[in-house]
């Protein structure tokens, strides 16, 4: 087990919900799906959820996919 690769791959993998959920989200919305992918990328690589990724607030990057979901 590394112990250094273990707790970055949590952290991608609640950036990718975060993105998922952000997606499900805007779905309702009546733009096009080239639209809807790039707004979800941009949404994902935007300086709030990278810094949240950089500090280490787990807590706080594990309830935006949950928010998120709750909206749509």
């Amino acid at each position: 087990l590394d112990i250094f690769l273990l707790p970055y791959l949590f952290k991608v993998s609640l950036i990718l919900l975060s993105a998922i959920s952000f997606k499900n989200l805007i779905d309702n919305l009546e733009i096009s799906k080239i639209n809807k992918i790039i707004t979800s990328l941009t949404f994902t690589f935007s300086f709030g959820l990278i810094y949240i990724f950089e500090i280490e607030a787990i807590s706080h990057l594990a309830s935006i996919p949950i928010f998120l979901t709750h909206l749509s």
